[in-house]
């Protein structure tokens, strides 16, 4: 089965990546870019055909593309979505890159054309993005969640192609279990880790930090709209998930209050042991 042309609608780091690896690996028939004309001008080299997002142009492209990534934060890929399901020709597919997938699903369960969407997430980045930061091996050895239950099953394994091609592994895995999951691996550490800088600069700490800090808090930051944009599509998971943080969180001060070292020596004991588990199950 070939890929056919590919349309990537956003060409930052996850859909710029994406036009490198399917340029490098000579995949699909054609390339088409959907993005604003700077970063369309940074692309030009990737891309068989490109056009500003909004216009006739790229109607026409969506329209003629065999596979559709929206490749955008998940609130311009949740507005985009059922103009895109609109605008596919018969037997065409659109997946996308977000990393919240309720909203999306539910979205396109309501569309006549919803059952041509496969939700997918690819777990891959840097803390850095943009289309200069987009790499071609950015999804090699790689999972890549699809939340396929309710797409047709040709759509399904078009998608899984273009998973596999790109060198990810496609996961199956439900919406809901993806969305929560997200929000204790995901989303939580982003908030915490950021809230930590905060902390530490507004204690003038930083220029203390070695390693171990930088290291724990490599993906604080970045766009402050795309990450409010997560949090609010998530929020019901990710207030579950920080009430639960809060707590274990609480159990350990208490322990030092009262000066109850066996108690915190308890309690970073079954840290270290889930941290031990998962390193042996998964190269953590």
């Amino acid at each position: 089965m070939s890929l056919g042309r590919v349309a990537i609608v956003g060409l930052g780091l996850i859909g710029g990546s994406i036009a490198k690896a399917l340029r490098e690996r000579r995949l699909g028939d054609a390339v088409f870019g959907i993005d604003l004309a700077p970063v369309l001008a940074a692309a030009g080299g990737l891309l068989d055909e490109g056009a500003v997002a909004g216009s006739d142009e790229a109607l026409d492209l969506l329209h003629r593309a065999d596979i559709v990534v929206l490749a955008t934060p998940g609130r311009i890929a949740l507005d985009a979505l059922p103009s895109t399901l609109d605008a596919i020709r018969e037997g065409a597919v659109v997946t996308d890159t977000a990393s919240v997938k309720l909203p999306l699903l539910s979205r396109a369960l309501a569309h006549p054309r919803g059952h041509r969407f496969v939700p997918g997430h690819p777990m891959a980045g840097r803390e850095i993005g943009g289309f200069d930061a987009s790499r071609a091996d950015l999804f090699e050895d790689k999972r890549w969640f699809l939340a396929e239950a309710d797409a047709d099953p040709a759509a399904v394994a078009k998608v899984r192609e273009l998973v596999r091609a790109l060198g990810a592994e496609p996961c199956a895995v439900s919406a809901d279990e993806h969305d929560r999951a997200m929000a204790l691996v995901s989303h939580l550490p982003h908030l915490v880790t950021s809230a930590l800088v905060e902390l530490a600069a507004g204690a003038d700490a930083l220029d203390y930090a070695g390693t171990g800090f930088h290291d724990t808090t490599r993906i604080a930051g970045g766009p402050a709209n795309v990450w409010a944009d997560i949090f609010t599509q998530n929020r019901g998971n990710l207030v579950a998930s920080l009430d639960a943080l809060v707590r274990r969180l609480d159990e350990i001060k208490v322990a030092l209050a009262s000066g109850e070292r066996e108690g915190v020596e308890a309690a970073l004991a079954l840290l270290s042991t889930a941290r031990r588990a998962k390193t042996r199950s998964e190269g953590f």
